[in-house]
Formats: C-alpha cells, structure tokens, sequence
C-alpha cells in the first residue's frame, strides 16, 4: 500500500522533537526520511501514513488561527471545479467556518446565522453557492456546490 497522508513534525530541540514525533507514531505515523535541522532552533521531521490517522480523544486547543477571506469570489466558493469530498476536499474537524445558510451541508444538520460548523468545500456565503452543482457531480456523493479555496487555504496552515 502507498502513503495517503504526509505531514511534517516541528521543534525547537531535539526532546521536543521526540516527544512530537512519539505522539504521531502512536497515531500510526512513521517517519519518512531523516530529522532536519533547518536553523538552530527549528527541527523538522517528515512523516507519513498508509492509512487515516488513528486520532483519538483531544482537548480544547490553546489558540486558534482565524482566517478571514474576503474580497475574492473564488475565496468562498465560486471555483469551477468538480467537488470532492472523499478526497482531496475533505472536511477536516479542526476547521471550522461561521454559518451563513440554515443547514450546515443541502438537506444536512440545521444550524443558524454565525453558528460555529464544519467548513468544507463550498463555504458559506451571503450568496448561497449550495444548490449550483457542477454538471458532473454526484449529489449522492455530497459532491454539491462549488469548490472555494478556503478549506484548502485552511488545510495548508494545519
């Protein structure tokens, strides 16, 4: 089976490192290469995994990053392109957005204005872009709406 997942352990000693890199092997990653040293303070480790992450129970974060995207209409969800959902546009947990329709996805949970959701590929907007579906999507899929740079944006900061 070929890695699905990469992602990069950060450090400012080597004890910090290998407590980082402890946590994410217990979650089923394994190393991919060797420790990199890219200033004296920085240490960086690349991992990957064949399968999803083993990610259990966490606590609340210490800090959040709030992204705001504003002035673009691709931002939102004006993107061409055919949604994917399972895959490359897959929601992540960690990443939330501020509700701007009555229903979290078409036909999902009910939420209200300036609720706290998961944000996915076609983010809310004042202008719902929900129901303008790319001619080869599968709504049966979720492959609903059009596909905004922002969960990708997002996904990058992670």
């Amino acid at each position: 089976m070929a890695f699905k997942h990469y992602d990069v352990v950060r450090a400012a000693s080597p004890s910090d490192l290998a407590e980082k890199l402890t946590h994410k092997l217990k979650e089923g990653w394994q190393p991919y290469g060797g420790p990199v040293a890219i200033t004296p303070y920085t240490l960086m480790q690349a991992v990957a995994i064949e399968g999803d992450p083993q990610v259990g129970p966490s606590s609340e974060p210490d800090w959040f990053y709030v992204v705001v995207l504003a002035g673009q209409s691709n931002g939102m969800a004006y993107g061409e392109g055919l949604p994917l959902p399972d895959s490359y546009d897959a929601p992540d947990p960690r990443i939330k957005q501020l509700a701007r329709r009555s229903t979290v996805t078409p036909g999902g949970e009910s939420c209200t204005y300036n609720d706290i959701i998961p944000a996915d590929h076609c983010l809310h907007d004042v202008q719902d872009m929900s129901t303008l579906n790319h001619p080869k999507a599968d709504l049966s899929k979720g492959q609903y709406g059009c596909v905004g740079q922002g969960l990708h944006i997002a996904k990058k900061l992670l």
